[in-house]
């Protein structure tokens, strides 16, 4: 997602809220996006150039573990999906097996990094949504509001699904999730501290204050 009024790049990682979080900054949205709503940060900096510098990025991210139980049960019950058939005649070890073999198999660290480094500005937890975008609505001035559903619930249901074979390819597989967002291999249910801006709030807002001095709608055409 794309704002040049407010000067935001949203990167929708699947399984992480991200549709409802569309729906509540659709007002904010330009509607044009290269590579449609799962765009990578890497498509956005092809897309944009360098003029991808100016727009404040941000996503977010969710425990490994609980990404993959959520990406399951989205296939098995989703039948548009395009891998409906074969998930939903997968036990859920099958299924973390099948994926960990897959030809571009989906990690959150694809969506966020580009040549090993991080690339996004914000990245918020789906654990702590709630507060991770209150965080973000006073750094970019927004006047939306999440609904109260959005979130985990904290209860870690998703450590049921695993067995220790299942758990062991997961995390060798997106070890770089695990890493790279803080969050333990062990089956944890408390969420780690809040992920650290890219730039400091300073340069954040001095950047957004100089792009809102700038003709946008000029600068992505």
């Amino acid at each position: 997602m794309l704002s040049k009024n407010k000067q935001f790049l949203f990167i929708h990682v699947v399984k992480t809220a991200g549709t409802s979080m569309r729906e509540v900054l659709n007002p904010y949205d330009w509607a044009q996006h290269p590579n449609g709503p799962h765009a990578t940060m890497a498509d956005y900096q092809d897309y944009l150039g360098e003029r991808a510098m100016c727009f404040f990025s941000f996503a977010f991210v969710r425990n490994p573990y609980d990404w993959m139980v959520s990406l399951y049960e989205y296939m098995r019950w989703e039948v548009d999906h395009h891998s409906h058939a074969q998930a939903s005649q997968m036990t859920f070890p099958e299924f973390v097996e099948w994926q960990a073999v897959q030809v571009g198999t989906l990690r959150q660290t694809d969506w966020l990094y580009n040549d090993g480094a991080r690339q996004v500005d914000f990245l918020g937890r789906f654990e702590t949504l709630a507060a991770d975008f209150d965080r973000l609505r006073t750094l970019l001035n927004l006047r939306a509001n999440l609904p109260h559903a959005l979130g985990s619930d904290g209860r870690g249901q998703w450590r049921e699904y695993y067995t220790p074979e299942a758990r062991d390819i997961l995390c060798e597989v997106w070890q770089a999730d695990f890493e790279n967002f803080g969050y333990s291999m062990e089956l944890e249910v408390t969420p780690p501290d809040a992920l650290p801006l890219l730039n400091d709030t300073q340069h954040v807002h001095r950047r957004l204050g100089e792009v809102a001095q700038t003709d946008v709608a000029q600068m992505v055409g």
